[in-house]
This record gives C-alpha cells, structure tokens and sequence, in this order.
C-alpha cells in the first residue's frame, strides 16, 4: 500500500470493493508511478480513465481500429508478466473490447493470487515495425501502477496521484483512451507500423522500387554530392532515392598528387607526372604516388658497388636499376673484397705457443699482418690448464689422503682441472677386532675387557652359559632374580629351604611367598603389589565373616601375615579343611603412597596355584571398605 496523495478515485473503487475500515499501515512508496499523458508527462493523445484515475479531457479523435496488448506484471523479486490480453486472445474469456471512445478489458483478480506487499503494472503496447517485421508490443504508450490491498479501509491510505488502488479479489476495468495522432502521426489513415512513410501523408503508399519506403520518402534526408571530381552532384530520384551523379565533360580539369591529370569518362587520370615522380602501382586515383623515380642511385657495397637510376619495378617499391659487382677472396689490403660491408674481415687470426703460453694477434691490422710471440712457461698447478706449456694440464701433482682409522681415504691430486674434495669413509660401530671402526684415533676403546662377556680378557674370548666375565677371567654365576647359595643358584623369593636369604628353610605347612614364609594349609590368598606402603588382603568367604586386619581369623581362615611399609606380602590361608563356594578377594589401598600400584594376587589350594590376577587401585585411596561384590576391582573365585 502507498502513501495518500489524494481522495480521487478512491470512491470510484469503493463501489468495487467493502471499504470499512480493518486498520492496515501505508507502505512507503517505491519507483513506480502512472505514465500517460496526463500523468508525468507521458505519451501525448493516450490516457488510462475511469474507474482506475479520473476522467481526463481529451480533444483529439478516438481511434478504435488499433491491435492493442495489454499486459499485467509483477514489478520487484520474482516479477514478470504474470497477463496478457489483445484484442482476440487473453486470460479465460477477458480479451481487449473497443467501445464507443474508449478500449476496455477486465481485470479478474481472483484468477490469480496476488501479493499485497508487490505492486503490479499495467501497460498499453501497439505494434511498431523493426525494419523486417511487425512486432506487435515494440512501443509501449503507457503504464499503471497498481497498488493492491487486502482489505476495504486500506483503500484510502492509496496515494492516487501514483497509484491505482485495487482490492485483492475484486475486478480491475482496465479503460483508456487512444487518439488517431498517436499510431497516425502523417494523418494519412495509415497506422505508423504499417506506413512505409509514417512522417508524410502518403495515403497510396506507392513504393517503386519496393523496399517498403515509400516514394514520398525516398529523398526524405537525402542530400545529393558529387561521386567524384569528374562527376557532378546531380538530383534525388523520388522512385528510388538516388542521385543522379552525371560525368564530366572528357579532358576536364582533375587533380592528382604529383602529376598533370585530366578527366576521361568520368575519370580522373594521369596525364603526366612531376619531375622525381612516378606512377608505379598505375593506379588512376592516387596519381603518381612514388617520388624519386629518376634520381641517381648505387647498387652494391665495397669492391662491388655501381651506379644506376631509381625506375618503377611494377608496381612494387621502385627500384636502383645499378647492377652489382661479383665479391672476391678478402686478403689483408684494406679494402672489401668480398663486399660484406667490411675491410678485411673474415682473415683468421694468427696464433703461436701452446697451453698457458699460447697466444693469438688478429691475422689483419690496417691491412698489414702482423707478428706473433709466445707467452713465458710457468710452475704447474691444479687449474686445468698447461701451466708449464709442455702439452699436458696439471701433470705431476700427488694424490691426497684424510681420515683415521676404518675410515681413512685417498684421493687424486687434481681432477678436471679443480682439486677434488677428499671424503673421509663413514664411522660404524666400533667391534672388538683390533680396528679403529669409529675413526677417532683408539681402537676397541669401547670394550672393557675384564667384564666384557663377549670379549673377555681379549676379543673374541665368549664365556660360557653360566659364567660372567670377572677381571678378565670367566667365571660361573646365577641368572638374573637367582642367588648363588652353596654352589647352586636359587630363587629366595620362592624357595621353601633358602626363603629370603641362603638356608632359611619354611617349616611344614608353610610356603615361601615374596621372600616370607607363609601359612600354607589347604588354601591361601597371598598379595604383593609394585611400590612401597600400606596395601591390605581383605577376603569374603561364603560363611560371610570378613578377614582383614581388623578381624585376623573367621571361618577357619587366618591373617598371618600384615605388611604395612614394604611390597607385601599379606597372606591368609585355611590350615584344615575350607568351606567350598564364592570367595570375594578386595586388594585395598590404604595409603595413598599405594593408590596407583600395580598388586598381584595369588591363590593357591592344596599346593597347586590355581589363580593369578593383578591390578591396580586406579589412583584411588580406599582406606577400610567392607569387602564383598561391590568392591571395585573385586575378585570373585568360586573354589
């Protein structure tokens, strides 16, 4: 909706539409407008009427016999024509119908769905001719831009001076007015896009020679000139638009570059041409376009240069008719033998001496040769060149050599004239073979012969399994996690007769866990774990009574060993008969020192370990928890 200019044709709509008033805002006015010729100054003898502006007055006569097109668009976003109607074609049953002074066609807008944010254009179109055919929408007379609203009330907030106002849904007569001025502008009742002289009255539109101007039109602009200087201008023939153009009298005075010139059948031609001039193309309209025919002119260069006269060669460039001498032989005269353009040129130079000491003078100086002298020998050095002028470059000179060890090297003492890089070999890994291998002065200096198992007391000297070099000398010892005890290796964390230390012995019913020795009955729980500090052994059996360090014994079970600093172990065992069923194992930490050690958890029953399980707390202190299946990291064992 647009701005309020005025009230006028407003009512007009009014009967179209229900104007009660339902509230809706104006919307702000864009670049449309109403183009006809009463409205912002617009095509003159054509004019929209009532009901879309208010009647205008017009004085011109009413023509009703144009081929009219009216067309309706969506201006904006997604625009385009969205009707169009002639007077034998249009949307459904509408087409353009001509009444008494006026053309009119009805708008159905509830044949389309319209948008009330967009403004829509009517335009008026008659035929115009495009110079090979009839285009029936070439000139548009005028246009209307129609605001539509969505409700009655709406109607009065339209500005009129820009807009036509039209309630969505209800009928748009579309009426305007065309005088015959405007399709007729010679008044010779031929309409302009079928006039073959639309700007004077030709009513018999007689066109002599056919090319759809007509004859009234064929001098229209023409003003007639001389085709030529030998020509005159001449006058237009009315039938075709041409001009006449006669010929000149023979023998007329024309004018031609350089040259006397006369006309001869309506041309202008050389008669005779100036002195240095000539008409070497022999063409009649540029005279004698080709100065210094005539002058003296030379052909050749040195010995061979003659002398002629510039002539037309046809009609190409003119050229010297001189013809040239024959070149001989350049020798050491000062002259230009061979006619090139330059004395004595081309006479090899004279050379003398070789290698360093050869030396070269031009074989021609001012036309005399001249004389040669060899250059003083010199010491040979690495250079690429014959410093001692004998013959041969860099003869004599003595290889060289970098390096140590393994990787010393040799290398010549000039290659391709430049000394050549000595490269060192590579360093490897020093072995035990009497070889600097590392190439840094000392050889095996990595072994060490007195505990060196591989190498012991000298290279390749490999002691035996079990022994171990000692001084030099291999002697016998105990692999790892063994200690010797009286001559045989034994393991003092497992070993029931040398438990912890060599010949502590575990007495009947007891085993050696961790170097402790600990009850063994018909079963035990033994734990161990990776650092230092407080971890405890809680066990749930299935009487439900827990043993732990606060409750030593239940059941038939007993904690008989509680290791609160060290790795353990903590042991609980039954010494007679146990009670079969679900066993809850809780490896606690209690400390934080033990929060995220590693803890191993063996079980062993009537002698034989049937578990092994380890874990970790996970970082977590558990202090005293009560064990059972919802410890974390429990341990159920059915036995």
């Amino acid at each position: 909706m647009r701005t309020l200019g005025r009230w006028t044709g407003v009512l007009a709509l009014c009967a179209l539409a229900s104007c009660a008033d339902t509230g809706g805002a104006p919307r702000n006015a864009g670049q449309s407008a109403i183009s006809d010729a009463v409205h912002n100054g617009g095509t003159a003898g054509f004019a929209f009427l009532s009901p879309m502006v208010s009647n205008p007055h017009m004085k011109g006569a009413f023509e009703g016999r144009v081929p009219v097109t009216v067309r309706v668009e969506r201006l904006g976003a997604g625009g385009g024509v969205i009707a169009t109607y002639t007077r034998t074609t249009g949307e459904g049953p509408e087409i353009v119908r001509v009444g008494d002074d006026h053309y009119i066609v009805n708008w159905q807008t509830r044949d389309f769905n319209l948008d009330p944010t967009a403004t829509y254009r009517v335009s008026v179109y008659v035929p115009t001719w495009t110079g090979s055919a009839i285009d029936p929408v070439g000139r548009r007379l005028g246009f209307a831009d129609v605001d539509v609203v969505s409700s009655g009330s709406q109607l009065r907030n339209v500005d009129t001076n820009e807009y036509v106002a039209l309630l969505d849904g209800r009928t748009l007569p579309i009426r305007f007015r065309l005088e015959t001025g405007v399709v007729d502008a010679d008044g010779d009742d031929v309409f302009d896009y079928a006039d073959n002289c639309p700007t004077i009255g030709n009513a018999d539109q007689l066109d002599t020679d056919g090319d759809r101007i007509g004859d009234a039109c064929e001098c229209l602009g023409v003003t007639c000139a001389a085709l030529n200087q030998c020509h005159d201008a001449g006058t237009c023939d009315s039938r075709t638009g041409a001009c006449s153009n006669p010929a000149r009298a023979d023998g007329s005075t024309c004018s031609l570059p350089n040259s006397t010139s006369a006309c001869t059948s309506g041309d202008c031609g050389v008669v005779a041409c100036n002195e240095l001039y000539g008409d070497c193309d022999g063409a009649a309209d540029n005279g004698c376009e080709t100065p210094g025919i005539g002058a003296a002119c030379s052909n050749g260069i040195g010995s061979c240069e003659r002398s002629g006269r510039i002539v037309c060669a046809g009609a190409s460039q003119p050229v010297c008719d001189a013809v040239p001498g024959a070149p001989s032989t350049e020798t050491c005269d000062g002259a230009d033998n061979d006619c090139n353009g330059v004395n004595d040129n081309d006479i090899p130079a004279i050379s003398c001496g070789v290698g360093e000491c050869a030396r070269s003078v031009a074989g021609c100086v001012e036309g005399v040769v001249p004389m040669c002298t060899a250059g003083a020998p010199s010491v040979e050095i690495c250079n690429g060149r014959d410093d001692d002028c004998d013959g041969v470059s860099d003869e004599g000179i003595p290889n060289q050599f970098c390096g140590v060890g393994a990787c010393r090297r040799s290398a010549q003492g000039c290659l391709g004239g430049s000394v050549p890089m000595c490269v060192a070999g590579s360093p490897t890994v020093e072995v035990c073979n009497g070889i600097d291998d590392d190439c840094d002065g000392s050889v095996d200096e990595n072994f060490n012969f007195a505990t060196n198992n591989s190498n012991c007391g000298g290279c390749g000297r490999v002691c035996a399994v079990g022994t171990t070099c000692i001084a030099g000398t291999c002697a016998a010892v105990c692999p790892t996690g063994q200690t010797m005890c009286s001559g045989v290796c034994r393991n003092l964390q497992t070993d029931n007769a040398n438990c912890g230390t060599c010949g502590r012995s575990c007495a009947a019913g007891q085993a050696c866990a961790a170097g402790v020795c600990v009850g063994q009955g018909t079963l035990r729980f033994t734990l161990t774990w990776s650092v230092n500090g407080d971890m405890d052994l809680h066990v749930m059996p299935p009487c439900g009574t827990e043993i732990f360090y606060g409750r030593t014994a239940a059941c038939g079970g007993v904690l008989d060993h509680d290791d609160t600093v060290a790795r353990g172990p903590e042991n609980i065992y039954w010494s007679s008969a146990y009670t079969p069923g679900r066993y809850y194992v809780c490896p606690e930490s209690y400390t934080t020192a033990v929060a995220n050690a590693t803890w191993t958890l063996v079980v062993v029953r009537n002698g034989i370990e049937v578990a092994r399980q380890s874990g970790t707390p996970g970082g977590v202190r558990h202090g005293n928890i009560a064990c059972g299946s919802g410890f974390p990291g429990v341990v159920a064992l059915d036995l």
